[in-house]
């Protein structure tokens, strides 16, 4: 028997990932979700097999993580939404060898971090967005880390803005939550100890707007092309945490 407070309990879901601890993926048999399957995710889950999120709705629990393991790959495509039911969730960490696709209209949306990339993860990022996130996109310890590489990416987009029936601020933190959030995302990139080539080889450009930075680094090395950067105001929530706050490349 498995006694778990839900925060999403007014919606019924295809699918309810839990156990008394962290859950496998492998645990529940399905290797692809499809579209139109709605899913609540209760713990922690661990990718311990490939999995393909293909047009399916996510919904997280206050606080839960994803956590891609190494060799194994997570795929989230054709405008595959995942959210916060409520608090924060923590968002997906890659581990060193893991592999995370995010593409075709997907949307990342009310984490803590929504994309924490490693140190040896792989990753592809293209025509997505990551919506009212802490950090959209944390990136540590690459020598060389390319966001758009070689393929002509487009459509990345690192917002905080008001989707349908929700409001245009960060979910409140989930209990514990360190750093606390504050209305705005603190940045849609947020590099340490990196070298990151943050640029499109098309026509359109990666877009940062609605945030109080747009890329942050930290002991890293960036080179920028193609990027639009709007309405970046400083959230003064986080004046604490940083000597400057409110810029579209802050770089410290």
């Amino acid at each position: 028997q498995v006694n778990i407070k839900s925060y999403c309990s007014s919606k019924n879901f295809d699918f309810v990932l839990r156990s008394n601890n962290d859950t496998l993926v492998s645990n529940f048999g399905v290797t692809t979700y499809s579209p139109g399957d709605s899913l609540l995710l209760q713990n922690n889950l661990h990718i311990n097999q490939n999995v393909t999120f293909n047009g399916a709705y996510v919904q997280c629990e206050p606080g839960v993580k994803i956590t891609v393991d190494s060799s194994k790959t997570l795929t989230i495509t054709n405008a595959s939404h995942f959210l916060a039911c409520s608090n924060m969730w923590r968002g997906i960490e890659v581990k060193k060898g893991g592999r995370l696709v995010i593409d075709s209209s997907s949307v990342i949306e009310g984490a803590q971090r929504a994309v924490n990339l490693l140190e040896g993860s792989n990753y592809r990022l293209s025509k997505c967005t990551f919506n009212k996130n802490y950090v959209g996109v944390q990136i540590n310890g690459f020598t060389h880390a390319p966001i758009s590489g070689t393929e002509p990416y487009n459509k990345l987009q690192f917002d905080c803005s008001k989707t349908s029936g929700a409001q245009d601020t960060l979910p409140s933190p989930y209990p514990g939550q360190m750093p606390p959030s504050g209305i705005k995302g603190f940045a849609g990139i947020q590099i340490e100890d990196t070298y990151l080539d943050l640029f499109y080889l098309g026509l359109d450009s990666i877009n940062f707007k609605n945030l109080s930075n747009g890329v942050f680094c930290n002991d890293a090395f960036l080179r920028i092309e193609k990027c639009l950067f709007r309405n970046i105001i400083a959230d003064t929530l986080y004046d604490s945490l940083v000597l400057v706050n409110g810029a579209g490349v802050n770089i410290q």
